[in-house]
């Protein structure tokens, strides 16, 4: 059933429950890419893909963000006397508006280009290091889409991280818990700046890091599994085993935010890396969606769970008419959201989605009724389900 926006705002106060299984962890279409080919014309990187990144109005001064000759330059500034840092972020969109907030928030929300599942290619050269460590964080969660931009907070928020310290020779899979304020995952603020506060799923001192190399680096994430490589050359190039492998036995499977960055003890620090051929791409379908027929459905359906009610388990299907980027939420009944389940861009056809009957940290769910939300597009509708123990 169709629901008005008005209505949708109001039933969403319903519902939550947990992640779904997928059928292929294939990688597939790509979700969006940055070949910094624009220079001439966009040397701030705000079109094609629009990159956030912070400077002397949020007490980062000197850090630079910067297409140059093709590649994006990134050096690190001073944050607020603590630490050198530079960070650039994006979900995606396709463009940012510096002097239209109310433009660049419509397009965040509308063209979220982002998934928590993906992988991310790129090429890396460390120009200078002295001091810091180079991280890719992926899942970042974007923040109350109420605010004026609705970026992502990495002081906050916590992230899977692909770790670089060419001064160790240190590649590490990891993950930073985000603080009370940025999710509730039991770290505390700026806990991204202090990689002994992590978690380490995986790391190796075996490959050595060469400064002034064009390198390219391949991160893939998919629940709560990640691999990388890395290695010299040509994308052919590529070696056929991955350099690193790990596994977050409990993983946050939402977040559609993906930030490059450079991290140093040093507030002086003026470390620099260059970045080109960003290229992510999504695996499988989005989060918890599993294709069940080849067959184009004609109209927007979400249907009714089954079984219901249900205990520990319920099979939610939906039909999409057209591809589109599609979301399907959990909510409680006190309007709590408790779980994005898909996030992302949907393609046409029949797809089903399993729930484990727990929420966002894998706490099971108490008995009651949830409230499940499936938008694509302008389509709206959401259905009841109830958990009984």
């Amino acid at each position: 059933m169709k629901q008005s926006n008005k209505f949708k705002i109001f039933i969403v106060f319903f519902a939550l429950i947990v992640s779904g299984t997928i059928t292929a962890q294939d990688v597939g279409d790509i979700l969006w890419e940055d070949h910094f080919d624009d220079g001439a014309t966009d040397s701030a990187m705000h079109q094609d893909v629009g990159w956030f990144y912070y400077g002397e109005s949020d007490g980062l001064a000197g850090a630079i963000v910067k297409e140059i000759d093709g590649k994006a330059f990134l050096q690190t500034g001073n944050f607020s006397s603590l630490v050198g840092a530079v960070v650039a972020s994006t979900n995606g969109v396709p463009f940012l508006d510096p002097d239209n907030d109310e433009a660049t928030h419509r397009a965040l929300i509308d063209s979220n280009k982002g998934a928590p599942n993906q992988q991310v290619t790129f090429n890396v050269n460390f120009k200078k290091f002295e001091s810091s460590f180079f991280a890719l964080s992926m899942r970042m969660v974007q923040r109350d889409t109420a605010e004026t931009l609705p970026d992502t907070d990495p002081t906050h928020e916590g992230s899977y991280v692909l770790f670089f310290s060419p001064l160790e020779n240190k590649i590490m899979l990891s993950r930073v818990l985000g603080d009370p304020e940025g999710g509730d995952e039991g770290g505390s603020q700026y806990d991204f700046l202090n990689p002994a506060l992590w978690t380490h799923f995986a790391q190796t001192t075996d490959f050595t890091i060469d400064l002034n190399v064009n390198y390219w680096v391949k991160f893939w994430l998919y629940n709560g599994d990640m691999k990388m490589k890395i290695w010299e050359g040509d994308p052919e190039d590529e070696p056929t085993e991955w350099t690193l492998e790990g596994t977050d036995p409990t993983p946050r499977v939402t977040g559609t935010f993906t930030m490059f960055s450079l991290i140093s003890s040093q507030p002086s620090a003026t470390d620099q890396v260059e970045l080109d051929d960003v290229v992510v791409r999504i695996i499988g379908n989005p989060v918890g969606v599993e294709e069940s027929t080849d067959i184009i459905p004609t109209a927007f359906e979400l249907k009714n769970n089954y079984p219901n009610p249900f205990n520990p388990t319920t099979n939610i299907e939906f039909n999409l008419a057209k591809s589109d980027f599609t979301t399907l939420k959990v909510y409680s009944i006190t309007g709590e959201l408790v779980k994005t389940l898909v996030n992302g861009n949907v393609q046409a056809g029949t797809h089903k989605v399993v729930f484990n009957g727990k929420d966002e940290n894998g706490r099971e769910l108490t008995s009651g009724m949830y409230i499940y939300e499936l938008k694509s597009g302008s389509n709206i509708s959401a259905n009841k389900m109830f958990l009984i123990k």
